[in-house]
C-alpha cells in the first residue's frame, strides 16, 4: 500500500469516527469479480447529477475505465452510502470541477450530516462570468447584451470593444467544429440582420477548453478563441 492510499484511509476513518459513521476499504488485491461487479453497479446507481462524469477522460482518474471497467489501477475510489444507498462517487467530474477523494473527504467535512448536490462549473456560469466581467475576454468590451437574435439563431452574448465593433460571443465548455460553425453563421446573420458592413463582426467563442486542431481552424476563419481558466474567476 503507498503512502498515499495510507494517508487516504486514515482521513476517511478520522472522518467516519468523528461523524460516527461506519466505514470500511478494500485492497485492490481482495476485490474479486464479484465484488467488482458489486461496487460498479454501485456506482451506476447514483444519479447522474451527483455522481457526474465517471469514465476516465482528459488525463484525470475516475472510477470506470475508457472501457468502462472498474478503474482500479491507478485512484483509490470512495462511495458514500446514505442508509445503504450509493450518494456519491469520488473521483467524478461535475462540469469542469474534478472531485478527487480529498476534495471529497473536503466536501463532506463542510456538510455532513446533509449531503447536498455537489456544484460544478458548467456554461451558464461561465457567461454569468463574463457578463460580471466583461474584459476576462479583452480590455475595453463593454455593454453585455444576452441572448439577442442574429436571424439565424441566438447569440449567447453581445459586447462592443474599444472600437465600437460587435462582438458576439458563442459561450461553451469546449470550442469544437459544431460552434465554430454556428459563430460564423451567426456573424454573417447579424451583420445582415442589423445592415453591417461585411466582416465589421466579430466572432469569438469563449470556453473552457479548447483543442489545439480546433484553434487553428479558427484562426483560419477569422473566429477568435478565448480560454477562460475557471479556478481564475
Amino acid at each position: 500500500m503507498t503512502d498515499h492510499i495510507a494517508e487516504t484511509i486514515r482521513e476517511c476513518e478520522k472522518l467516519a469516527t468523528s461523524e460516527k459513521l461506519d466505514f470500511s476499504s478494500h485492497p485492490t488485491q481482495e476485490i474479486d469479480e464479484g465484488k467488482k461487479s458489486e461496487i460498479t453497479n454501485k456506482i451506476h446507481s447514483i444519479i447522474p447529477q451527483k455522481r457526474g462524469a465517471i469514465v476516465t477522460s482528459r488525463g484525470t482518474p475516475l472510477p470506470l475505465s475508457g472501457r468502462k471497467k472498474l478503474n482500479l489501477g491507478n485512484t483509490p475510489i470512495l462511495i458514500v452510502e446514505d442508509e445503504e444507498r450509493p450518494t456519491y462517487v469520488f473521483p467524478c467530474r461535475l462540469g469542469e470541477t474534478y472531485y478527487d477523494v480529498n476534495a471529497g473527504l473536503a466536501h463532506l467535512r463542510a456538510n455532513l450530516p446533509d449531503l447536498p448536490p455537489l456544484s460544478g462549473m458548467n456554461e451558464k456560469d461561465l457567461s454569468e462570468i463574463i457578463v460580471k466581467n466583461p474584459e476576462i475576454l479583452e480590455n475595453g468590451l463593454r455593454g453585455p447584451r444576452l441572448e439577442l437574435d442574429s436571424g439565424a439563431g441566438i447569440v449567447d452574448i453581445v459586447l462592443i470593444d474599444k472600437n465600437e465593433r460587435h462582438v458576439l460571443i458563442e459561450v461553451e465548455r469546449e470550442a469544437d467544429d459544431a460552434p465554430l460553425g454556428q459563430i460564423i453563421r451567426l456573424c454573417a446573420a447579424y451583420e445582415k440582420k442589423y445592415s453591417l458592413p461585411t466582416g465589421s463582426v466579430r466572432g469569438m467563442i469563449a470556453c473552457m477548453r479548447a483543442r489545439g486542431f480546433i484553434q487553428d481552424a479558427a484562426r483560419r476563419a477569422d473566429i477568435e478563441i478565448k480560454i477562460i481558466n475557471t479556478n481564475e474567476k
